[in-house]
This record gives C-alpha cells, sequence and structure tokens, in this order.
C-alpha cells in the first residue's frame, strides 16, 4: 500500500476566523466549530484549535476552531502574529 499524502495542520490561534479560514482552504483542511448545529460565527477571534498546530492529517479533514465572538466591552485587539505559511510557521528568516 502506497503512502498516502498529509498536509499539515495550520497555526490558526490568534488569528480572526476570516483569516484563521482562508489560511486552513490554504493548507487544505476544513474549519469547523465546536457546535455542528450552529452556524459559525461570522466574526471574532480564534482561541483554541484541535488538532494542534503542525498535526499531520489528510487533505479536507476537519480541524475543530473555538472562536470568540467580537463585540462588547472594549478589550485591545488581538496581537497580528504576521504572515504564517500553511505549516504554522512564520515566513522568512
Amino acid at each position: 500500500m502506497a503512502d498516502e499524502e498529509h498536509v499539515l495542520v495550520p497555526a490558526m490561534i490568534g488569528l480572526d476566523i476570516v483569516d484563521a479560514q482562508a489560511l486552513a482552504l490554504a493548507a487544505r483542511v476544513v474549519t469547523v466549530t465546536e457546535d455542528p448545529d450552529l452556524p459559525p460565527p461570522l466574526s471574532g477571534v480564534v482561541v483554541d484549535q484541535q488538532p494542534a498546530a503542525g498535526t499531520q492529517v489528510f487533505p479536507g479533514e476537519p480541524v475543530t476552531i473555538w472562536v470568540e465572538e467580537k463585540g462588547g466591552g472594549g478589550g485591545s485587539a488581538p496581537l497580528d502574529p504576521g504572515p504564517l505559511q500553511p505549516a504554522g510557521t512564520r515566513f522568512g528568516p
């Protein structure tokens, strides 16, 4: 049996949900929320993910994300982690 292709789960914690979904798509995985009966939030920041960044999975496998929705009480904006490769590592040196 030949080795099947794997992809790496990207690092999405701290990203805006829209950016996280785009990164997941580029990495060839699918984001899902912890409750499949509810639609995904339209805005918010990813606060957790499973499996962890760097885990090898088959293309198209789901990655569960937990999102803290934006709004309410005037906290600070999340730090911009900068551009990431699909494997969750930073571009550059």
